[in-house]
């Protein structure tokens, strides 16, 4: 699994697991940094290389453990992993490169935002630990640090783009869900307006019967009013009709 995919896990992980994925990759980081102590390095080469010892692992843990903490202060923990390892490669200890300061330098990288961009003094930070590494591992080794060069360098340079990738797929993914959040919001106004619009014309529909059927019950309520001496019968199958029409438009208002 690439350093991209690794990181994109954590920023998506839930709050619940989020703390058991950071001890896992500080864990993973800090047995790599061990294997690596007490091979020698990649491709050990160099003789006279410091044994591992309690202080080697001591600086190990102190090289990846705090990558547990990186939620809090990205840069940081960056500094104080890639301090620990410059500390080592002072004391002599090979191991061409630390896993601990890579994690965290791509964290840092991928958890910048508009709020914490990415700075000069990041940049100076970073290059100025790199340069003290390999100022240390020249210090013991009383020569140009070639291989150091090489892998540390390659590792916080690939490092520093996953957490570039990873920074930008995450901008991707929050944009695409504001987009759709604007979409729904946009769809729910929209059937907001159609209902208000359809209880609208039914207004008006009803208006309109209510209207021409209280107008009907007016003009036979009149005309049974004029016939009531002339003929009774049909004044009171009118005086019907006026309340069946009545219970009608009643009815269809209730509707």
């Amino acid at each position: 699994m690439s350093l991209t995919a690794i990181a994109s896990r954590l920023f998506a992980a839930r709050p619940g697991t989020r703390m058991l994925l950071d001890a896992a990759i500080a864990a993973v980081a800090f047995a790599g940094s061990l294997a690596l102590l007490s091979h020698g390095g990649i491709a050990p080469t160099r003789s006279g290389s410091a044994e591992l010892d309690l202080v080697g692992v001591i600086l190990a843990a102190g090289s990846a453990f705090p990558v547990i903490a990186w939620r809090r202060s990205p840069l940081g923990v960056f500094v104080v992993t890639a301090a620990a390892s410059v500390v080592l490669a002072l004391l002599g200890y090979s191991a061409d490169l630390m896993p601990g300061p890579i994690a965290a330098l791509c964290l840092l990288a991928a958890s910048r935002d508009s709020a914490t961009a990415w700075t000069r003094r990041t940049s100076v930070t970073a290059i100025g630990l790199l340069a003290a590494y390999l100022t240390a591992a020249a210090v013991a080794q009383g020569t140009f640090p070639g291989t150091e060069l090489l892998h540390t360098g390659l590792a916080w340079a690939g490092a520093w783009f996953a957490g570039e990738r990873t920074r930008l797929r995450r901008e991707q993914m929050d944009e695409l869900r504001e987009r759709a959040l604007h979409a729904d919001r946009d769809a729910e106004r929209e059937r907001l307006l159609a209902v208000a619009e359809e209880r609208s014309r039914i207004a008006r529909d009803l208006h309109d019967s209510a209207g021409h059927a209280i107008t009907l019950i007016a003009v036979r309520a009149g005309a049974a009013r004029l016939r009531r001496h002339q003929d009774p019968d049909r004044h009171l199958t009118t005086h019907e009709a006026i309340e069946d029409l009545a219970r009608e438009t009643v009815e269809e208002m209730d509707q």
